[in-house]
């Protein structure tokens, strides 16, 4: 698997999180067989998180995640890893809600992938996924 992944804490109080989330998301992009993607995943603080969930989503509040796929109309040049796009966290949020950030980063990266939740049966192939996922998870501790 050669996946470029960069993990910036646009928040100092998070930099820490960056080794250990670089580590993390492996496991995701190991079940999913991504192979040769690049995507950033940056950590923000309730602040910015609640400003970005309100510039594109109309909502103002802070949440967990935000993922924002690459325009796939862009052409792909061969032996290039594929751009996925980015992932916002917000770990405040996600310890308020004890999450993990596996899981979210599995969540995130179906997005990138182009699986949404916006109608009935797309959230149900998705929640399916992430229950494999989970499953996955716990028969690899």
């Amino acid at each position: 698997m050669n996946a470029r992944v960069s993990v910036i804490a646009l928040d100092k109080r998070f930099k820490k999180l960056e080794k250990e989330l670089k580590k993390k998301i492996l496991l995701p992009l190991e079940f999913l067989k991504l192979g040769e993607v690049e995507f950033e995943v940056y950590l923000v603080s309730r602040a910015e998180m609640r400003k970005i969930n309100q510039e594109f989503r109309g909502k103002n509040q802070p949440t967990n995640i935000l993922s924002f796929p690459w325009p796939r109309e862009f052409p792909r040049v061969p032996r290039v890893p594929e751009k996925l796009g980015e992932i916002y966290l917000c770990p405040p949020v996600i310890r308020e809600r004890k999450e993990g950030f596996e899981e979210l980063l599995f969540h995130g990266l179906l997005h990138l992938s182009g699986f949404n939740h916006d109608i009935k049966n797309a959230r149900m192939g998705m929640n399916k996924l992430e229950s494999n996922f989970s499953e996955w998870l716990k028969q690899r501790s």
